[in-house]
């Protein structure tokens, strides 16, 4: 049996595959970039059992489909659903590194400096369970009533 390809299908898959190349190295680049950055305020990432109200931490791996061989793990986005960055050091001015997480379950910003503004950027997480304001002052009623609305399944603790 004899494969005979066209230039034009070669070309279209070599395209198709470097797209989806890019895509995942871009990913996993702003997600170890967002890790950098949460680290650097004094904050850490995980994976969690958000099911309780203690939550249990589970290892941080990575998305790794059973096809893949360990040794190339590290080129795989990690498992990520809690981002704890509380700290007055966070603001709104770094809020941005948590929006990096997609499947974020779970945030504490407790001690934090954030305003109701972030609070409607965090409202884009729909999946949210929940959200820890301990010792934040400067967030108004209003702003957490707006983003409970946004997110309804979501616990905010002060």
């Amino acid at each position: 049996m004899k494969l005979q390809f066209k230039l034009r299908t070669i070309a279209t898959l070599t395209i198709l595959l470097t797209a989806i190349l890019a895509g995942w190295t871009n990913r996993l680049r702003s997600q170890r970039q967002a890790v950098s950055s949460i680290e650097r305020l004094g904050g850490r990432v995980s994976n969690v059992d958000t099911t309780e109200r203690q939550f249990k931490v589970l290892s941080i791996r990575p998305l790794k489909p059973s096809w893949l061989p360990v040794s190339l793990e590290r080129f795989n986005p990690m498992d990520i659903n809690y981002v704890y960055l509380a700290d007055e050091r966070a603001d709104d001015s770094n809020i941005d590194p948590i929006l990096a997480f997609p499947a974020v379950e779970g945030i504490n910003l407790s001690s934090s400096r954030i305003t109701d503004k972030s609070l409607q950027r965090l409202s884009r997480f729909r999946q949210l369970k929940v959200l820890q304001l301990f010792h934040v002052e400067t967030v108004t009623p209003s702003g957490i009533a707006e983003f409970q609305r946004r997110v309804p399944n979501c616990h905010v603790w002060r």
